[in-house]
């Protein structure tokens, strides 16, 4: 076992017996541990970025809300677009269920966490969602993109007025 570091520059000069009761020296001393913190708390924040774990502190933009029976949408067929940055993502619930993920634009490579499940895209393809990944119906708030750098995008839903198909008069 190693000893203890030896307190040395500043520390040294704070540790001294005759200036407990300074109040200066008391200052600095709260000064200097409050850089230091702030310097151990960089270095924490830094070494979780490189690692690729952080937590996207930006606002959630509102989003209009959607009655299933004011557009048809909801249970079978029902989808919703999202999207951000140069992607855009369809999950489309099908008649058994069943929920697809269909990545319309944006460069190839992109993944969607689903629940912390990973669901690589292919541009144009429909691709399964993991059963467990959503629960039957459900339409996310947002979606949590990875491209292929390893960058977190959120997508989320837009509005597509009215919808596609519907009778015309």
């Amino acid at each position: 076992m190693s000893p203890p570091p030896r307190p040395t520059g500043w520390e040294l000069l704070l540790a001294d017996p005759a200036l407990a009761d300074d109040p200066a020296a008391r200052l600095f001393g709260a000064v200097a541990a409050e850089a230091r913190l702030r310097r151990a708390a960089a270095a924490l924040a830094e070494e979780d970025h490189r690692a690729g774990r952080f937590v996207d502190e930006s606002p959630l933009e509102e989003a209009p809300l959607r009655l299933a029976a004011a557009d048809g949408a909801g249970g079978a067929g029902a989808d919703q677009a999202y999207a951000a940055g140069p992607h855009r993502v369809r999950l489309r619930w099908g008649a058994d269920g069943a929920a697809t993920l269909l990545h319309e634009a944006g460069p190839p490579g992109a993944t969607v966490l689903l629940g912390g499940v990973p669901v690589p895209l292919a541009p144009g393809q429909p691709t399964a969602v993991p059963a467990g990944a959503l629960a039957p119906g459900d339409t996310p708030a947002a979606l949590v993109l990875l491209d292929l750098r390893g960058r977190r995008l959120r997508l989320l839903p837009v509005s597509e007025g009215p919808p596609r198909g519907g009778a015309q008069g």
